[in-house]
Formats: C-alpha cells, sequence, structure tokens
C-alpha cells in the first residue's frame, strides 16, 4: 500500500501539485474543501484531514500560521491527541480501501505533525511517499500578506519551518521536489521530474504526461512571483537556493540536511521553538491589528520584535 502525501508551505503550489496526482491516476479522495477567491481551482484538501490537524494544533497551542520547528514524537504523544490519531488512522485505511492501496492527500499543517504522520503510516502499514512542492519565499510572502494580512517576518519565518521540516522528518521517503515557477513555465519538464522521482506503479507516457500537466497549469492563476531573490534573509536565500537546485536536478544537496540539522541542534538554544514562535506572533499579530484600527495612515506595519531576533539568530547559523 502506498500513500502519496502532498507537502508544501501554504501559497506554494500544493493544490496544483495534487490536482496533477489526481490527473496522473492517484486516488485523491472526495471529501474536498470548497474553491474560493484565493485559490479559484480549489484547494483538494480532505476536510476530515483539514479539521483533525486543526484540532491536533489547538491541543499544541499553535494554528496553522504558527512555524513550528522539528516539533518531536514525545511532544505530540504529551499533548493527548489519541482520539484524532485513531481518526486519522481509519481515514488512512478506509481511503487506501477505496483506492485499491494507492491514496494521495494534501495539506500544508501535515509539515508541523510529519512525526504523527509517520506513525500513521507505520501502524496502518501504507509505505508513504511524499512530495514537496516549493515556491519563492517572496512571492509567498506577498500573497500570505494578501490573503492574511500577515507580516513579512513571520511569513518568512512559517516558510523556513515548513521546508525544513520536510526534509527533517520526511528522510529518504521525500522522492521529489518540484518548483511552482517551473509547473507554470515548463510544466512537462516538471512532470517528468515528479513521475520518475515517485516511481507511480503504473506507466504514464509523455503523451499522458503532457495531458495532465496541461489539464492542472493555469499561468494566470499565478498573483505573485518576486521578481528579486533576496529577502533579507540569508538562511531563507540559502535554503531556497538549494530547494531549487534540487527541483532542477532531482538530488537533494548535502548541505541543505546539514543546514536542516544545524537548526534543529540550535533550536533550544536559540529558542525558536514552536511556543516562543507562538507567543511572539500572536503578540505582532494583536499589535498590528491595533495600529491597523488606530492609525490607518501608516502604510506599513512594524515587523515584530520577537520574530526579528529569531532571524537575526537563525542568520548567524550560515556564516
Amino acid at each position: 500500500m502506498r500513500v502519496f502525501v502532498v507537502l508544501g508551505m501554504h501559497r506554494s503550489g500544493t493544490s496544483l501539485l495534487a490536482n496533477f496526482l489526481n490527473a496522473a491516476g492517484v486516488y485523491m479522495g472526495n471529501d474536498f474543501g470548497r474553491a474560493d477567491e484565493f485559490n479559484a481551482e480549489g484547494y483538494w484538501e480532505s476536510t476530515h484531514i483539514v479539521g483533525e490537524h486543526e484540532k491536533i494544533l489547538a491541543k499544541l497551542k499553535y494554528t496553522w500560521d504558527t512555524p513550528v520547528f522539528m516539533i518531536d514524537r514525545q511532544r505530540l504523544r504529551d499533548a493527548g491527541i489519541e482520539e484524532m490519531k485513531r481518526s486519522l488512522i481509519g481515514k488512512v485505511r478506509s481511503e487506501l480501501a477505496a483506492g485499491n492501496g494507492v491514496w494521495g492527500f494534501k495539506d500544508p499543517r501535515t509539515l508541523s505533525l510529519l512525526p504523527l504522520w509517520n506513525e500513521i503510516f507505520d501502524e496502518v502499514g501504507a509505505e508513504p511517499s511524499y512530495v514537496l512542492s516549493i515556491r519563492h519565499p517572496g512571492s509567498v510572502a506577498a500573497s500570505l500578506a494578501r490573503r492574511d494580512g500577515m507580516p513579512l517576518p513571520q511569513a518568512y519565518l512559517l516558510w523556513l519551518a515548513a521546508n525544513m521540516n520536510a526534509l527533517f522528518h520526511a528522510g529518504s521517503s521525500l522522492r521529489a521536489i518540484v518548483d511552482y515557477d517551473l509547473w507554470l513555465d515548463a510544466g512537462l519538464e516538471q512532470s517528468r521530474t515528479l513521475v520518475r522521482g515517485l516511481d507511480l506503479p503504473w506507466n504514464l507516457s509523455d503523451e499522458k504526461l503532457a495531458e495532465a500537466s496541461a489539464s492542472v497549469v493555469n499561468p494566470g492563476l499565478r498573483h505573485h512571483r518576486s521578481e528579486r531573490p533576496e529577502t533579507h534573509c540569508e538562511i531563507v536565500d540559502r535554503f531556497y537556493s538549494l530547494l531549487v537546485s534540487a527541483a532542477s536536478s532531482g538530488k537533494i544537496p548535502e548541505e541543505a540536511f546539514e543546514l536542516t540539522s544545524r537548526v534543529a541542534g540550535a533550536g533550544s538554544i536559540l529558542g525558536i521553538s514552536g511556543d516562543f514562535v507562538a507567543e511572539h506572533a500572536a503578540m505582532i499579530v494583536e499589535r498590528d491589528k491595533r495600529i491597523r484600527r488606530y492609525r490607518r495612515k501608516l502604510k506599513l506595519a512594524g515587523a515584530g520584535c520577537g520574530i526579528l531576533a529569531a532571524f537575526l539568530l537563525l542568520s548567524l547559523l550560515v556564516r
């Protein structure tokens, strides 16, 4: 039994990737939430899985926009989430049965909860095949600012945590990395890279790949594309360049794993745990609401000392 799990930061093309897998023949379930103005083609997210993820994050005192760096299994066990875990196990079993042993799903929240999902797959006896969709952090931040009013530093830190979690927890089960912009610029090439990495249990000719790619790739849906590579955070810029290299070559540079391990090892010292970020992010959000409410004439709200401090500390790791 195989489960194809679409990973990726919010606003990074995960819906497009899930849509492609469906077009390529992977059963993706049928309990999807509705499309909206921010994703006209639909999110391709199971309402059941999203609901259970939200409950688990609430138990951990997190939300979807909390940058959670490399959470461990013990923290998840201590959170009292057994009921939600059993519910997800039941979902996996029912979907694998419906898909004759092959199923796929996506939800960006999965990246914060990968240790839990690895336990679930072990218990069910399913082989996970993770695929990571990446997008320029500047484009992601612009999209989140437009949709949610998220401060740029919070968006960059969330981007970094999400993508590092993929490398840290997925390990050898991370079969492919695809670049959202390459999907839109060279869809057939990205399709070939993805299919090779995932080793789908059926053959797809170039003609079928081209049809699947053309059916889901709509360049008009790209609302933000960063023209400048700099995010003014060295570790974000460097990590993005490493992921782009992996997407184009099909091989993840060793430096990407080394950098992820260094951040994981330094987390307790630097104070970049989820609790730290959650506390400061909540303060920033509330402060920014007050600024917008009482000082509408301001063009730009401040970034927030807590998250900026985390960035400064993180940047030391790449020196």
